[in-house]
């Protein structure tokens, strides 16, 4: 039986893996300022339950927002896909974050998330970011 052979993992694809878990972290810091710098200055996130934020200003609010509202903690992320086409890469993963509920108890919430960066000059940056949870909406309203 022919062995099968291992994917070709290329230095972007490694990069990016390592910017995801650099966001990551910055994330778990609340460090809104280096988590803006992960995007571009056009950039959208796409967050559940609340409104397209475009640009640094709306995202900053986003940020603040969710960290005074969600309380999130010890978050973490898996990349499961790397497609890199010329200046753009797609990224596709998932998560846990615990996160403070509406009754206030705190929930371990798995979910999904999507990635599409561009290189901006030698760098990668997030141009729309997308994420939800795998538990119905109900688990958020009650």
């Amino acid at each position: 039986m022919a062995a099968i052979p291992k994917p070709i993992i290329t230095s972007d694809e490694q990069l990016l893996r390592a910017l995801t878990k650099e966001w990551e972290q910055h994330h778990n810091a609340r460090n809104i300022d280096k988590l803006l710098t992960f995007y571009t200055a056009d950039g959208f996130l796409m967050p559940p339950f609340y409104p397209v934020s475009k640009g640094a200003t709306a995202m900053r609010q986003f940020f603040v927002e969710e960290f005074q509202q969600n309380d999130p903690r010890n978050l973490t992320v898996e990349t499961s896909l790397v497609e890199i086409t010329g200046d753009t890469a797609f990224l596709i993963g998932t998560f846990t974050n615990n996160l403070k509920m509406p009754s206030g108890k705190r929930m371990d919430v798995p979910g999904k998330w999507t990635c599409v960066l561009r290189r901006v000059g030698a760098d990668w940056k997030i141009f729309a970011h997308c994420w939800n949870p795998d538990l119905p909406v109900s688990t958020f309203t009650t």
